[in-house]
């Protein structure tokens, strides 16, 4: 079943469409969402027949307006045949790292479900320019978001623009940085307990890499060098993450939503980078 159709000047249906598949792409401080789109032209009726000029749609994320998104202009006019004709059409929108985090805030782990509004723009047979509208719907399942996200770069940075340590470089975190991002697929898929969980697995891996007690108090802290003071912030941090792998009474009463488990991933990030740090060992 099309996803819409285009109607000619006449009212007949000029073409269908369908949206086959969504990806991504990464670019310089933004990256690219596009979907794939199907058009079946339906074949002339006569010498002189309408032609699609233009096709945009804005596209929305529950109620909120995630923007317009167009297809390149290269593409147009597309004109019938004699016969029917199959067009492959990308409509695409640049997102920038706020707007993807926007976008992941109202998909809250969920599906991602747009909702488009399409323009067209037809030249009709009469030399007549005019504009129709249409609705249409699209849905990425979590798995098949989960891989867009990844095209589209998302995993490398998170949230407050923290890097993710290169495993090559630092060799001795593979297991902390893996928990890491462990934690990142629990997080788009909704399971803000298990990111946060997984974020206290990361200073566990840490503890074991160092080989070293975080186990570290506030007394004399003037006299701390760096590497006291970062003990005692992974301390902090391993103490606010421990409910989230335990189930006492306590433990359970705590409702993990998705600004702690986008805080805790931030952390973690930033504690695996910093180990790095010239004096923080």
């Amino acid at each position: 079943m099309p996803s819409f159709e285009i109607s000619g000047g006449t009212g007949r249906r000029w073409a269908s469409a369908t949206f086959e598949q969504i990806n991504g792409l990464p670019g310089l401080g933004f990256c690219r969402l596009n979907l794939n789109l199907s058009l079946h032209v339906e074949p002339a009726m006569s010498e002189v027949s309408d032609s699609l000029l233009d096709l945009r749609a804005d596209l929305r994320v529950g109620n909120a307006l995630l923007g317009l998104a167009t297809v390149s202009p290269q593409m147009f006019p597309i004109q019938p045949v004699n016969y029917g004709q199959d067009r492959s059409l990308g409509l695409s929108i640049d997102l920038d790292h706020a707007r993807l985090e926007a976008l992941e805030t109202a998909r809250n782990g969920k599906d991602l479900q747009l909702t488009l509004m399409v323009y067209t723009q037809l030249l009709t047979g009469s030399g007549q320019t005019s504009w129709a509208t249409a609705s249409a719907g699209f849905v990425a399942n979590q798995s098949t978001w989960a891989q867009v996200l990844e095209q589209l770069g998302y995993r490398r940075t998170i949230l407050l623009e923290v890097p993710v340590p290169d495993e090559k470089l630092a060799p001795d975190l593979v297991s902390a940085s893996k928990d890491l991002e462990h934690a990142q697929h629990a997080m788009e898929r909704g399971d803000y307990r298990e990111a946060v969980g997984n974020c206290r697995d990361v200073m566990e891996n840490i503890l074991r890499a160092l080989k070293d007690n975080d186990t570290i108090d506030f007394a004399n802290t003037r006299a701390m060098d760096k590497a006291d003071r970062l003990r005692l912030l992974r301390r902090a941090f391993r103490v606010f993450t421990h409910p989230a792998r335990h189930r006492d009474d306590v433990s359970v009463a705590i409702d993990w939503n998705r600004t702690d488990a986008a805080c805790a991933i931030s952390i973690a990030a930033a504690l695996i980078t910093e180990i790095a740090a010239p004096g923080a060992r």
